[in-house]
């Protein structure tokens, strides 16, 4: 019933020329603690030379050009690589707290590594945020050890939190050339059957 109601509810908000976005990924940096052979967001292939480092400025620029096409973000998540190890953190939660437009974000970390007091603190104070879920690594001994400090944070600062644990790793295609054409590459996105949305570059570089 409830998604009934929610199709329902979008397709008449579509016919009176309102779009709404459920759900779209920002991604902040590849930069990660952790080099997992299998990443779904691909970020074994980017080597250290060759990460990906957003700045506050072109994310924020990005979110003003997708928030001007649409009447609301319902669900933000902020990802990465790390997405903790993304220095302009704080501020980019200040920015989105001020848009009315974006009305929740979720924050996706490893674990792997302490929340830094200013993060902790506009996090406590958030009225959008939905809750940081943290991926089970648990059979890793140095990781479940931070996990279990991070654990201890959250709770101190009442943020909410999940744990996913019990998650199923999945094998995934290696990137390579299949000599496709352009029309090919587009009908292979289009016919994607994915339900999330990454949003990676708008002017960020190497670093």
């Amino acid at each position: 019933m409830r998604k009934f109601f929610l199709r329902s509810y979008f397709q008449k908000r579509v016919l009176r020329g309102i779009v709404d976005i459920p759900y779209v990924e920002i991604v902040l940096t590849t930069k990660c603690t952790l080099r997992c052979e299998h990443c779904c967001n691909l970020m074994q292939y980017f080597t250290p030379k060759a990460q990906y480092v957003g700045t506050l400025e072109n994310i924020i620029e990005s979110l003003e050009q997708l928030c001007s096409k649409v009447s609301s973000i319902n669900r933000l998540r902020l990802i990465g690589g790390e997405p903790f190890l993304f220095k302009d953190l704080p501020q980019l939660l200040d920015y989105i707290e001020s848009q009315k437009k974006i009305l929740t974000y979720d924050i996706l970390s490893n674990g792997s590594i302490d929340i830094k007091e200013p993060i902790l603190q506009r996090m406590k104070k958030s009225k959008k945020i939905r809750k940081v879920s943290i991926s089970d690594y648990s059979h890793v001994p140095n990781i479940r050890l931070k996990q279990e400090s991070i654990f201890k944070n959250l709770k101190k600062y009442r943020i909410p939190f999940s744990f996913l644990k019990g998650g199923t790793w999945h094998r995934l295609e290696r990137i390579h050339k299949r000599g496709r054409s352009k029309e090919q590459i587009i009908a292979n996105y289009l016919s994607c059957r994915a339900s999330c949305v990454s949003l990676i570059g708008g002017g960020g570089g190497a670093k």
